[in-house]
């Protein structure tokens, strides 16, 4: 079972957002984890 990991994106003004769906376009991500994003 993979766990469940919560990602806050920060500041809506800031770059947290575009760094945020840079990293949920890496594949291996979703074997390793179910990634949630908050915010």
């Amino acid at each position: 079972m993979r766990p469940v990991i919560g990602i806050t994106m920060g500041d809506p003004a800031g770059i947290g957002g575009e760094i945020t769906v840079k990293a949920l376009t890496y594949k291996d991500i979703y074997e390793k984890c179910v990634p949630i994003v908050v915010g």
